[in-house]
């Protein structure tokens, strides 16, 4: 398997226009969905989304070492692929054998597309294990299958739910579909990847360690108690507040966005080291806020016509979506910092199974950490939920409840990584630019107040679209234009872009 030279500004900025253009796709597949199925069906579609995490557990083990070791220019492609395909196969039959056994909350969804939802277990195994090792070998052939990944979701998104009328099951359908040609992506890209034989040995120590990256997925899976709190505590009501919440979380995410630039540090810091990585970490925690700043504040402004692309109705969620926007933009930063405290860790290179060193390392303390951070928040959730069962909330409230718990958790670990990575290196962070930063988004936002789109909160899609894209893209401009005038660093950027774009062409 050959290796690339990484380059983090490069593969980073690439990843974000990924995203941007996967901001639009996605957008376009979920408002297809949204406005075809009923506030129930979507909450219930949600409500398996989050179960069927604990079903996928094992492939985090399984692509943590891979891309530690592909990292490492390993040959573990084959072995990776191929232990994905069996276990697998166990988990999407245990989902199937729980299912049948009624464990899960009663929805309305049909019995048949849970062998979907089993499919797509399937589907996420080995295309995640394809995106592992290349994650260490060639971030960028990563980037790229995301953009594919997303044009073919959206085509069969199109196919099977608008013109077939296949509802949820045309939309689940549509996402394994495109997994499965994502992984095809890749092994037609890279047929390297599949070189070497399968390694018992590699399993063997995988698997003796698997505690370890076990311990990095506990976080999720705690936090993912979410969803499963309100469930067990509302019962089939619960689907509601879950389609508000996760209405109100497709949006905030807009701001996550911005940490797509951090993608390349992990493999970056894991194979240069932290010292040498020093400058691309100081310029990619610029870049994303740069980019997280504007799209926080309008998200913020815009937050109940934005809901209403999905579907009026899941506009009284707004407060949500404001603090989900506050919170991904902390996320974005904190997702820059983990990056840099784990793939600064070298415990792991001599170590074949449980030690004293590797209990003592950064990837054992940071998802501990990580665990503390999910279980407060969820602790946090429970008991406003519980008061707010007792007072007979509105159901947007839940949704609210989730962000709030979210935020304020999000926001005292992102710090305390932030002090963590200033104890490794002397980060010389440029406070002036995160003050034009702020500045122009200000300048931004008084835009926005004045071209608000009173019409676009509306059930009627066209009426959203009109009213809410050109004022996002006068917003942009605006934005971009005062930064330009007032920020040195964005004209010289603005030139470097302009000048990657013209050697491209030539």
């Amino acid at each position: 398997m050959v290796q690339e030279k990484i380059r983090p500004r490069y593969v980073g900025l690439l990843s974000f226009l990924s995203r941007i253009f996967a901001l639009f796709t996605g957008f376009a597949f979920i408002t297809l969905v949204s406005r075809k199925l009923p506030v129930e069906i979507f909450g219930a579609w949600q409500y398996f989304s989050s179960v069927l995490v604990y079903f996928i557990i094992p492939a985090s083990v399984i692509n943590f070492w891979a891309t530690r070791e592909a990292g490492r220019e390993k040959i573990v492609g084959r072995t990776t692929i191929q232990l994905s395909f069996f276990v697998s196969l166990v988990s999407l039959s245990l989902f199937l054998l729980l299912a049948n056994l009624n464990i899960f909350v009663r929805t309305e969804i049909p019995n048949f597309i849970l062998y979907i939802f089993a499919l797509w277990i399937f589907a996420y195994f080995i295309t995640t294990s394809a995106e592992a090792v290349n994650y260490g070998l060639n971030p960028t052939l990563n980037v790229i299958s995301s953009i594919i990944f997303e044009i073919i979701k959206l085509f069969f998104g199109v196919l099977l739910v608008v013109i077939f009328n296949l509802s949820l099951f045309g939309a689940v359908l549509a996402i394994v579909l495109a997994l499965l040609l994502e992984f095809m992506f890749f092994v037609v890209m890279n047929p390297k990847m599949l070189s070497g034989n399968f390694d018992r040995v590699l399993i063997k120590k995988w698997t003796s360690n698997a505690w370890l990256p076990l311990v990095n997925v506990l976080p999720g899976f705690i936090a993912s108690l979410d969803v499963i709190f309100l469930g067990y505590l509302l019962g089939s009501n619960s689907v509601i507040p879950i389609a508000y919440y996760k209405a109100a979380l497709t949006f905030g995410s807009l701001v996550g966005y911005a940490g797509a630039i951090s993608f390349a540090v992990y493999p970056k810091v894991l194979k240069e080291g932290i010292e040498s990585s020093k400058s691309y970490i100081e310029d990619i925690i610029s870049l994303t806020n740069m980019f997280g700043i504007p799209m926080m504040f309008g998200a913020i402004i815009l937050s109940e016509p934005l809901l209403c692309i999905l579907r009026e109705e899941y506009s009284v969620a707004r407060d949500a979506l404001i603090l989900f926007s506050i919170s991904n933009l902390i996320g974005a930063n904190k997702s820059i910092f983990t990056s840099v405290l784990l793939g600064s860790e070298k415990a792991d290179e001599s170590v074949n199974s449980f030690s004293k060193d590797l209990i003592n390392s950064i990837l054992f303390k940071l998802p501990v950490i990580d665990s503390i951070n999910s279980f407060l928040y969820v602790l946090t959730l429970a008991l406003i939920t519980i008061v707010l069962v007792d007072l007979k909330a509105k159901y947007e409230l839940f949704a609210t409840a989730l962000a709030f718990s979210n935020l304020i958790w999000n926001f005292i670990f992102t710090t305390y990584y932030f002090i963590k990575v200033k104890s490794l290196i002397k980060l010389n962070l440029p406070k002036s630019q995160f003050m034009k930063y702020i500045i122009s988004s200000l300048v931004m936002s008084i835009v926005l107040i004045l071209m608000y789109p009173k019409s676009a909160v509306s059930e009627k899609l066209s009426l959203v679209l009109y009213g809410v894209f050109p004022v996002v893209a006068v917003g942009a401009v605006v934005y971009f234009v005062v930064l330009f005038l007032i920020d040195k660093n964005t004209r010289v950027l603005t030139r470097r872009a302009i000048l990657l774009l013209t050697n491209s062409a030539n």
